[in-house]
């Protein structure tokens, strides 16, 4: 096709089937959107050695490169040894996506790791550290960093404001309720079992397949056979009948995670159980 260069007021238009440019860099610089930065050139694209293609040539704009979503990058991919590397086009959403889920599993290894190492013997039972009051939900949560889990209040970390609370994990000397366990999606102490599993924030059921079993005091369990109490609790926590978490007062001031939104379910008929707050 002929081509053409075309002077307007305020552009140039170049008409032709292709713009060849026998230089090695192309410059792009409009002095109202540098917002303060200096120096003297914008190189928007550099031909580098190793017939390389630069965007941003060194660094020119200090804001960087902005890229659309869909933006598909070559992603070198390691083959065994065996063949050094090959290129592949994959979207950089799809290969974020796949980090994320990658960290997010790596995440709940430590979670588990780190809540059965964390397990101390003190025959003839054994203690856990590590449990907090979350001022959002209400609930107990594992949260011995204090920032983990997922919080019905808000799907965000739960607010563990209070100091380290103990359970008893696998057995304990003393009058305790099996039956709770550790929801390793959402981080609560929870009741239940594998057909009865409650709300979870973090969407579903709760997951306590990862969980040791956990024992908890109540003054309305029967004493038979059992040491009596000789440690300090803090009392007023309750079972929610509609997430079945473990919470605080009657009535619970926390939101709850089921489907159907509203507070927690804490009826006075619910057993009054003490958890383990040293002084």
């Amino acid at each position: 096709m002929a081509t053409d260069i075309r002077l307007d007021e305020t552009q140039v238009a170049i008409e032709g089937g292709a713009l060849r440019l026998e230089g090695g860099e192309l410059e792009l610089d409009l002095p109202a959107y540098r917002g303060g930065s200096v120096g003297a050139r914008r190189r928007a694209l550099a031909h580098v050695a190793g017939d390389r293609l630069a965007l941003n040539g060194n660094g020119d704009y200090s804001g960087g490169v902005v890229a659309p979503r869909d933006l598909s990058v070559p992603i070198r991919v390691f083959q065994g040894g065996v063949q050094p590397f090959k290129n592949e086009l994959t979207p950089v959403g799809e290969e974020l996506s796949r980090l994320r889920s990658a960290i997010d599993a790596l995440a709940e290894q430590l979670a588990t790791a780190q809540l059965s190492a964390s397990i101390r013997a003190e025959a003839p039972h054994y203690t856990q550290e590590g449990w907090r009051y979350c001022s959002k939900c209400a609930g107990l949560s594992f949260a011995p960093n204090r920032a983990r889990g997922v919080c019905p209040a808000d799907k965000q970390p739960h607010a563990v404001e209070s100091g380290a609370c103990v359970l008893f994990a696998h057995r304990s000397q003393y009058a305790g309720q099996p039956g709770w366990a550790w929801c390793h999606k959402c981080q609560v102490l929870c009741h239940g079992t594998a057909a009865l599993s409650g709300s979870c924030p973090a969407g579903g059921a709760h997951d306590r397949s990862r969980s040791p079993a956990f024992f908890l005091w109540s003054a309305g369990l029967s004493q038979a056979n059992k040491k009596a109490r000789d440690f300090p609790v803090q009392e007023g926590w309750r079972w929610c009948g509609r997430c079945y978490g473990l919470v605080l007062g009657t009535p619970s001031p926390g939101r709850c995670p089921h489907p159907d939104g509203g507070a927690h379910s804490t009826s006075e008929q619910n057993l009054n159980y003490g958890v383990m707050y040293p002084a």
